[in-house]
């Protein structure tokens, strides 16, 4: 949300005049439009690659020059000394080609104790131009945590680092009320992401902080009602609130905690495929996050989820997805069932809630397939599109990937046949099914169905991308 600017009309009684009768009244803007702080003022940054690259480049407003810092430092930082205390509304980053994937920007009264006013774990470098922006302070920081270039020999760098607002703060002291309780979505093992209810502000609430055992972990905008405290340690137990802010830099009383434990590491961003964008859906103990159909569908056993073969039902994962990339590894016991391959359902909906959740059917490994839909309830035509492949064998463990794009319709799978049961085995995946109808795209959910009863299907190793995805429509897996 942009922080509201308001023209307000003031009129002193000093400057009322009386000439022949008529009154005039002198009128005043007393509200001014935020302006560029940073310009020329003095500069501290953690390192500099070199005389040529000062830290001072970048706040010149000349986007030849830039600040770099030491190569291969994680983290590093600059900030930005304003000469007095203001309230910052934006802040444009204009990276050179070594940007930060993950980063934060804060500010402080003291250049000693920082408050985060935004944070992102999916930088894109270029020009970042951040306007939902709402923090007081004399200096403004960029911390940045993971570079794009993550080799030994390049660190970061800006050419310009412009912070706008106004000087003196706001005359708003009223602080939202305080958001509702977080309810976990889902862990990794460097995050924990939570959704929570909205808090309410005189004026308008312009971000929530989510903050792991008190320390700010992690930013979205006021409009935004689910948020991730990013950079945990692994295989640790946090105490997860969260704070609304207004535009005037009010904050609002914690919310009740919501206690996470974050998974152990396993390198990569705490996933199997080395991309930190992913989310674990699945923690191996229980199915927290996740709702079934009915009772004793499905269970957390042995590290897997596991399809107790009762009924004919579907899991869904509490999360809804629009553009999405989904990665699971997927079982069907031997000698269990009616021969009906596994299935997962895509961009489902409870509401109401209809057979299969009116979704579409993708059958892994091999791309079988069904339409769920209203009115539908086929196997479809020219929506579906087989792939010639070697088949692979449904009763022993598979990797699969499924990326969907929920503007053009467009969802794809490509599975492969894992070497081993190892949790950390991947394969190179081959694409076996692709569906395409622009009016099935939407944000939904994403399911496991157990097609029939007497069916023991397991999945594990499930991972989501959502909703902004990295290279959409490339499988990471292929």
């Amino acid at each position: 949300m942009r922080g509201r600017i308001k023209g307000l009309a003031v009129v002193s009684s000093a400057a009322l005049l009386l000439a022949g009768g008529v009154t005039t009244a002198v009128v005043a803007n007393a509200a001014t439009a935020p302006v560029l702080l940073s310009r020329g003022k003095p500069v501290t940054a953690s390192s500099t690659g070199g005389t040529q690259f000062a830290a001072k480049n970048a706040v010149d407003g000349n986007s030849a020059t830039r600040w770099a810092s030491a190569a291969g430092k994680d983290p590093s930082w600059i900030y930005v000394d304003l000469g007095a205390t203001a309230h910052i509304t934006r802040v444009r980053l204009q990276w050179d080609k070594s940007c930060a994937v993950s980063y934060r920007i804060e500010t402080s009264a003291d250049h000693a104790t920082w408050t985060s006013i935004f944070s992102t774990t999916k930088g894109m470098g270029g020009v970042e131009d951040l306007t939902t922006l709402s923090g007081t302070g004399r200096y403004v920081r960029m911390f940045g945590i993971k570079r794009c270039r993550a080799d030994a020999t390049h660190g970061y760098s800006l050419q310009e680092f412009d912070v706008y607002g106004n000087l003196g703060g706001s005359g708003d002291k009223t602080p939202p009320t305080k958001p509702g309780t977080p309810v976990v979505s889902a862990v990794t093992s460097d995050s924990v992401t939570v959704h929570f209810g909205a808090s309410t502000d005189n004026v308008g609430v312009t971000a929530y902080d989510i903050l792991a055992n008190g320390a700010v972990s992690g930013t979205v905008d006021g409009k935004t009602l689910t948020g991730t405290a990013s950079g945990l340690a692994s295989d640790t137990d946090y105490s997860i609130t969260v704070v609304a802010r207004d535009a005037a830099g009010n904050k609002s009383t914690a919310s009740d905690p919501v206690t996470a434990h974050t998974a152990k590491g396993s390198g990569g961003g705490g996933n199997p495929y080395g991309d930190p964008h992913l989310v674990s859906m699945f923690d191996g103990k229980d199915l927290n996050g996740w709702t079934s159909s009915q009772s004793g569908l499905w269970a957390a056993q042995n590290g897997v989820i596991h399809g107790n073969g009762t009924a004919r039902g579907w899991l869904y994962y509490n999360t809804n997805v629009g553009t999405f990339r989904w990665i699971f590894n997927v079982r069907q016991l031997p000698n269990t069932g009616k021969g009906h391959a596994p299935t997962v359902l895509i961009w489902g909906t409870n509401n109401p809630v209809r057979d299969a959740l009116s979704a579409i059917q993708f059958q892994p490994p091999n791309g079988g397939h069904w339409d769920y839909r209203p009115g539908k309830n086929t196997g479809g035509g020219s929506e579906f599109k087989t792939f010639t492949h070697t088949k692979i064998d449904p009763k022993n463990w598979a990797q699969c990937e499924i990326i969907g794009n929920m503007s053009t319709g467009v969802a794809r799978m490509a599975c492969c046949p894992l070497p081993s049961a190892s949790n950390t085995a991947t394969c190179k995946g081959v694409e076996v099914l692709d569906f395409m109808d622009k009016t099935a795209g939407r944000v939904g959910l994403l399911a496991l169905q157990v097609h029939n009863s007497g069916l023991h299907d397991e999945y594990k190793n499930l991972f989501v991308e959502s909703p902004v995805v990295q290279s959409p429509g490339q499988f990471i897996t292929g």
